[in-house]
């Protein structure tokens, strides 16, 4: 069977040494949060970048913003979201220069697409580690060894699983966040593994759960499976900060956001009009995606603080003092149906 992150309970450690949530560092070695943005367009644009950045959030510039301002980004060591033409078309005329790491995302629906793997290999060895490269999404988690074979350096996991996506609906493809984290997690200490033999593999991408966070325990639970970050749509289109059109409800005084998936028509509208290919007489494809109004219900700063104080009392729980001691090392179990009634309030 397979589990989503509701369906699965973390364990305490039989003993902890962490006296005190103080003690614990939930920080990256970057002194970001285990977050990134997700490059959607009703969340982030070049107006708000720092403002996000300032709160300790790993923030990618998407495809929305017009390519010239992305490349310029993008050589200013910004995470940066391309398609993959785009991407291609950058290969042929990029250069970087020693001591500069440029940050790229290659905004891709399927990751499984040999062709996605095919150019993120011929980044790696043009640039080496002067590059990192992000890509995905994938729902089998066995895709993870291919990707380690191409040297990529993070993965999204996570296929129908946004809170706007109708890809599994639709097409019947997707894979249950915590069952895929679980697996993942085997696949990621098999691919170190085989390294430390001298196998043929490039890197050990780190692991990015992207779409359908709905609260932070299921955030605190991705990363406790295995999840080295996760990426947030919802959660931060619902805060003051993120960008995109709102509306204030005179009754109630009452804020809602414009929130909606990168594939919709709207999106693909907007990446159009921002695309280095962009076509004059345009049509939308086919949707998997919807568009909704969502409430502004918080600053990221009260956000973050309860997303803070969660993760930090159940990394005590867990006897983890550090971020690597926590992310995919906590037990688990599975739930059932009563069990979840009863804790799940």
């Amino acid at each position: 069977m397979l589990f989503g992150l509701d369906e699965i309970c973390l364990i305490p450690a039989p003993l902890s040494t962490v006296e005190h949530r103080g003690d614990v560092n939930v920080f990256t070695n970057k002194n970001n949060y285990p977050i990134f943005t997700s490059p959607m367009a009703s969340i982030v644009n070049q107006m708000n970048i720092h403002t996000l950045k300032e709160h300790r959030l790993n923030v990618i510039v998407p495809r929305s913003v017009d390519f010239k301002l992305r490349l310029a980004f993008f050589k200013d060591s910004e995470w940066v979201a391309f398609g993959f033409k785009e991407a291609e078309t950058i290969y042929e005329k990029l250069e970087i220069g020693e001591g500069v790491v440029l940050r790229m995302c290659i905004d891709q629906a399927n990751g499984h697409m040999e062709s996605l793997l095919k150019l993120c290999k011929k980044y790696k060895e043009k640039f080496g580690n002067r590059i990192k490269i992000m890509t995905g999404n994938i729902a089998n988690p066995y895709a993870y060894k291919h990707y380690a074979a191409a040297g990529v350096d993070y993965v999204r996991v996570g296929i129908g699983g946004g809170n706007v996506c109708t890809t599994s609906v639709q097409t019947g493809m997707h894979y249950p966040m915590g069952s895929l984290l679980i697996k993942l997690n085997e696949e990621k200490a098999y691919i170190k593994k085989a390294i430390e033999l001298k196998a043929n593999y490039k890197s050990v991408p780190k692991i990015i759960a992207d779409g359908g966070f709905k609260n932070i325990k299921q955030c605190v639970t991705a990363l406790a499976l295995g999840a080295d970050f996760i990426m947030l749509g919802e959660i931060l289109a619902k805060s003051e900060e993120a960008c995109g059109k709102t509306i204030e409800r005179s009754c109630c005084n009452i804020k809602d956001r414009e929130y909606f998936g990168m594939s919709t028509e709207k999106a693909q509208i907007l990446v159009n009009a921002a695309s280095l290919f962009r076509v004059e007489d345009f049509t939308p494809k086919h949707s998997e995606g919807q568009v909704k109004w969502v409430s502004v219900d918080y600053t990221l700063k009260e956000w973050e603080h309860d997303f803070e104080h969660a993760l930090r009392s159940s990394m005590s729980y867990a006897g983890a003092k550090k971020l690597d001691e926590f992310i995919g090392r906590v037990n688990w179990e599975t739930l059932s149906p009563m069990s979840y009634n009863a804790f799940m309030k």
